[in-house]
């Protein structure tokens, strides 16, 4: 991560930190507006620590995605939040598990309120939503694996939030398994 020009006192740990929290942020939000009926534990806007030290204004581009929706357009604009959803957790992943000059400063908190939100999604009305959530699905399980391999014995503090969360993964599997048989 390159350290930004205004900030004379940044450090390395400070802006990938910094850009970590940003992405987690622009997950949280691609997910309002892939999924606006869903409801959320958390409310991003006023959790203090998720929110990026940096604003996203009417100028950025996650801004302008989310807003450049049609009618005539809805689901191609959803597909492509699906697949902008899908990229951003792929960044995650490897920010979690490439080599960085100095430890990384993870935030292992704001990583696994992405992860029990996207885990928690669920959808019965049409087949094409359970196909775009199995595949946004797949890709938090990855950062699941990401982070086993990034923290390793330091993750033992948030254990039990990770094993509710692999409960929570395992009753979703089982419950889309018995929808479709039935």
């Amino acid at each position: 991560m390159v350290r930004p020009i205004q900030e004379k006192t940044a450090t390395a740990k400070l802006c990938w930190k910094e850009h970590l929290i940003a992405t987690c942020y622009a997950a949280h939000k691609l997910v309002e507006a892939i999924f606006p009926t869903t409801k959320s534990m958390i409310n991003i806007d006023t959790f203090p620590g998720l929110k990026p030290l940096f604003s996203f204004t009417k100028d950025s581009s996650l801004y302008k995605t989310l807003q450049s929706t049609s009618a005539t357009n809805n689901e191609f604009h959803i597909e492509s939040l699906t697949i902008r959803l899908r990229n951003v957790m792929v960044f995650i992943q490897a920010a979690l598990v490439e080599v960085y000059p100095e430890a990384k400063p993870v935030p292992p908190l704001i990583i696994f309120q992405v992860l029990t939100r996207i885990l928690g999604l669920s959808s019965k009305d049409n087949d094409e939503d359970v196909a775009r959530i199995s595949k946004i699905k797949i890709e938090a399980l990855k950062i699941i694996d990401a982070i086993i391999l990034c923290l390793q014995g330091n993750l033992l503090p948030y254990s039990t939030l990770f094993i509710k969360i692999v409960v929570q993964t395992i009753k979703w599997s089982l419950d889309v398994v018995n929808e479709h048989t039935k």
